[in-house]
């Protein structure tokens, strides 16, 4: 996993409209060492200069309104290099969409804290490749 230079932390930027699971999840990320952006929706998010300080966007393939998985591809369709990995309670349609929606790796929810290292190392090595 692509670790952060010293006196730097990851940015990990959280889209889910489960306050309580973001709020788990952000300190679960902490405890990790790494900084969150947490975001209730696509449209909390929706602001170009949030992707520039990220170092991954961990979304909600379900959300409603905008999903998680049409912004990932989305970012995609505007090549945006920001790595998405993509959390899902239902991961059957999404999992057969990844490369498609340009998701690093997909969470089935509830994930284990060493599935979500694996998946934000991922990302990390893709964003340090960018």
């Amino acid at each position: 996993m692509a670790e952060p230079k010293e006196g730097q932390t990851h940015v990990i930027g959280v889209i889910d409209n489960d306050p309580r699971f973001c709020q788990a999840l952000a300190r679960l990320l902490q405890m990790l060492g790494h900084r969150t952006e947490l975001f209730g929706s696509v449209a909390d998010f929706a602001r170009p200069a949030e992707l520039n300080s990220l170092s991954c966007l961990l979304v909600d393939a379900e959300l409603a309104a905008v999903s998680g998985a049409d912004l990932a591809g989305k970012l995609s369709k505007l090549s945006s290099q920001i790595p998405i990995v993509l959390m899902s309670s239902s991961d059957d349609d999404v999992r057969g969409r990844q490369r498609e929606l340009g998701a690093v790796a997909i969470l089935r929810k509830p994930f284990s804290e060493g599935q979500l290292v694996a998946a934000i190392g991922k990302a990390f090595d893709q964003s340090r490749r960018r």
